[in-house]
């Protein structure tokens, strides 16, 4: 429309005379273009949230195998560590149980093999 402006202005013929036929068909275009840029760009952004979700799942899987290890561990050298004396400690005991991590793993590997969204497993 600036341009039609500008022409009158200088005493040129318009581009693009009113109804703007031409504008719209460039404003449609563009719009059609970003949609399809935004949509795109939606869906990547799902698609790593949902990796990096899967990996902060393993990652916390992984830490608390560590921490059950280290907690194993240290209950074990305070029992056999003569300088140490020996006593029950029940917190320590059910730290050192790891948690049944089965059914997550097998969910992430469910999740990993399969491109879509990893549907609830029936009962």
């Amino acid at each position: 429309m600036g341009v039609n402006g500008a022409a009158y202005v200088f005493g040129r013929h318009a581009l693009d005379p009113p109804p703007f036929a031409g504008l719209a068909c460039v404003v449609s275009v563009t719009s059609l273009f970003l949609v399809v840029l935004l949509l795109t760009t939606q869906r990547r952004d799902e698609s790593s949230s949902r990796r990096l979700e899967l990996l902060a799942l393993e990652l916390t899987i992984l830490t608390d195998q560590k921490t059950t290890k280290v907690v194993a561990s240290l209950e074990e050298l305070r029992r056999d560590s003569p300088a140490i004396y020996d006593r029950i400690d029940p917190q320590a005991n059910a730290m050192a149980r790891t948690a049944d991590t089965r059914p997550v793993v097998e969910a992430l590997r469910e999740a990993r093999s399969s491109p879509a969204e990893a549907s609830p497993r029936p009962r």
